[in-house]
C-alpha cells in the first residue's frame, strides 16, 4: 500500500489533481511528522494524512499541530478515515474533539480495502 500511495506519481497526483495541501511538521529544527489536507469548498475540509514519529509521539505534538492546523485553515468541519483497529489514533481523535460519523469499508484497488471510521468534528 505504501508504493500506491506514496509514490512520485501517486504525491504529484495528489498535489496538482486533488488538491492536498502537504505541511511538514517540525520540532527543534527535526522532522518529526507530515500532514495533508484538501477542501473543495473552503469551509469543509478532508485531513487525509497525518503522521507523527512513534519516537516522537506522545510528547502533544499531534494535538499542537492539529490546533495549528485549524487556526490556520479555519475549518467548519473536519473529516478523516481511521483504520477502526487503530485504537491510538481513534483514541487521539476522541480526545480532540472528533466524532464517529460512520463506519465504511473502502476498495481502494490492487487488493487492498480500508476498514476504517469516518470521523468528523464540527466548528
Amino acid at each position: 500500500m505504501l508504493s500506491k500511495i506514496y509514490n512520485h506519481e501517486s504525491l504529484i497526483e495528489q498535489l496538482n489533481q486533488l488538491k492536498h495541501v502537504f505541511y511538514l511538521i517540525e520540532k527543534d529544527n527535526i522532522d518529526v511528522g507530515f500532514l495533508s489536507v484538501s477542501s473543495q469548498n473552503k469551509s469543509d475540509y478532508f485531513l487525509h494524512k497525518f503522521y507523527i514519529d512513534q519516537q516522537k509521539s506522545n510528547a502533544g505534538i499531534g494535538t499542537e499541530v492539529l490546533n495549528l492546523l485549524i487556526q490556520q485553515i479555519n475549518p467548519k468541519s473536519l473529516m478523516l478515515t481511521v483504520n477502526r483497529q487503530n485504537f491510538k489514533s481513534i483514541n487521539f481523535y476522541f480526545k480532540n474533539g472528533f466524532k464517529i460519523d460512520r463506519v465504511e469499508d473502502f476498495d481502494i484497488g490492487d487488493g487492498y480495502e480500508m476498514n476504517d471510521f469516518v470521523m468528523v468534528r464540527m466548528f
